[in-house]
């Protein structure tokens, strides 16, 4: 490098005072662009010199030209005005909410009902990087607390004193059973009937599967789980054929050759919530408040149209 910094170092003012000579040609009209007092900016530059230990212009009578200290100088100016404009206007999306990044997590079998609402906020805030990884309940309540992610979809009953929460929906348990199975002549079913017959649940990090081991385990049942690890499509295809009984949450839609008989509400309700939480002491970016509420919006029409 052709110079050498002085000890307190160039500062942005130095850096355009430099570019405003090199850009107007004279110091009288680089003091008019800056507008500071002509006699102000020639001690700047003055002092420059003396710090890096060489002429950055030659005074002709009618013109400032740079010497090669000068180009140099004014080269590195450009280049590190241009990034403090390029980091500041950056800056400032990301305060508005119009640029930055967001980590969520969401409950596995979340994402359909988070859907409408993931692509709304992106398509409104394209600028945004938003990534989604998919968790269970425990793992993204320590997700949280690791700052690993800003926010999670959890269940209702995992949320913590220390966190914050907007509901986005409210199901139901249902079961689903073949037409000539004794649950289907039933208006509900209590989770003590439920216990003594083979079920077909979700793997156990989806929160209705979660819900109802939580039901089971306040009322000392033991329940009797066939199947887990699966998808709404397997536990319906095997309920179909009267392999057991498919534990699901009523936002699943169900064949007609299917019976649902829902899970009877009692002293601890099969009503479940469905909420996105964030810590109460992280400041959050800026974008996500807005994220959250475009959650909330479209996964209550997700329910409406389902």
């Amino acid at each position: 490098m052709p110079w050498r910094y002085a000890s307190e170092g160039m500062d942005l003012d130095d850096f355009a005072a430099v570019r405003a000579v090199i850009d107007a040609g004279t110091f009288t009209g680089a003091a008019a662009s800056l507008r500071v007092a002509q006699p102000a900016l020639s001690r700047r530059i003055a002092r420059l010199e003396r710090e890096l230990g060489g002429k950055l212009f030659d005074r002709l009578p009618r013109h400032a030209a740079p010497t090669a200290l000068g180009e140099a100088v004014a080269t590195a100016a450009a280049r590190t005005l241009t990034d403090v404009a390029r980091a500041t206007e950056e800056a400032t999306a990301i305060a508005r909410g119009a640029a930055g990044h967001i980590r969520m997590a969401s409950l596995a079998g979340g994402i359909p009902a988070l859907a409408r609402g993931i692509a709304r906020f992106q398509e409104q805030r394209p600028a945004v990087a938003l990534e989604v990884v998919t968790l269970d309940a425990t793992a993204a309540v320590l997700a949280l607390h690791e700052r690993s992610v800003d926010l999670a979809t959890l269940p209702g009953s995992a949320l913590e004193p220390s966190m914050r929460s907007r509901r986005l929906a409210r199901w139901r348990v249902v079961l689903a059973v073949r037409p000539d199975h004794h649950f289907a002549k039933q208006r509900s079913v209590t989770i003590a009937q439920l216990a003594s017959e083979p079920l077909l649940m979700l793997a156990p990090e989806f929160m209705v599967t979660r819900h109802v081991s939580d039901l089971a385990a306040r009322t000392g049942l033991r329940l009797w789980i066939r199947l887990r690890d699966s998808t709404p499509e397997a536990v319906l295809s095997l309920a179909r054929r009267g392999w057991g009984v498919g534990v699901l949450p009523d936002s699943v839609r169900v064949p007609g050759d299917v019976t649902v008989v829902p899970l009877a509400r009692g002293g601890t309700s099969a009503d479940f919530d469905y909420v996105i939480a964030w810590l109460a002491e992280r400041t959050l970016p800026p974008a996500a408040p807005e994220l959250v509420d475009t959650l909330v919006r479209e996964t209550a029409a997700f329910r409406r149209a389902g």
